[in-house]
């Protein structure tokens, strides 16, 4: 949780070692498509001005992470005294969806505009933005 906010951010759903701040959801709708590219840009806004929040990541990490694990996550995230190196990171939103058919993407047109807009925020401060698609399984 940062300062200021009521309420907690969520700093992404996988964090990979190679500083791919993951953001996962099934697509339900746009409004859940909307949530998701929020939660990215937020979060990638939050990690890279707020150092007191980037701290209680470190902690975090220190308390999940097994103690021969710990020194490569940290890496990851810079203390409060630290620079973030913005370059290093990509915000990557994974959308889990039926298979598109023809005339209907997987990505419907105003979702697409509004991860125009939360990626072009996020290249802002200097990170990258990659999307991808996973397929859903249908099960009976």
């Amino acid at each position: 949780k940062p300062d200021g906010p009521t309420s907690p951010i969520e700093f992404c759903d996988i964090l990979s070692a190679d500083g791919n701040l993951i953001h996962v959801k099934r697509k339900n709708g746009s409004s859940t498509l909307s949530h998701l590219f929020s939660q990215g840009s937020v979060s990638a806004k939050v990690f890279v001005g707020d150092g007191a929040y980037r701290d209680k990541l470190r902690e975090r990490i220190a308390n999940h992470c097994k103690a021969d694990e710990q020194d490569k996550w940290l890496r990851l995230v810079p203390d409060s005294n630290e620079r973030v190196d913005r370059p290093q990171y990509c915000v990557t939103y994974v959308v889990i969806a039926k298979k598109p058919t023809k005339g209907h993407p997987w990505l419907p047109f105003f979702s697409k505009l509004n991860l125009m807009h939360h990626a072009e925020d996020i290249r802002a401060l200097g990170c990258t933005v990659a999307i991808a698609y996973v397929p859903r399984i249908e099960t009976h």
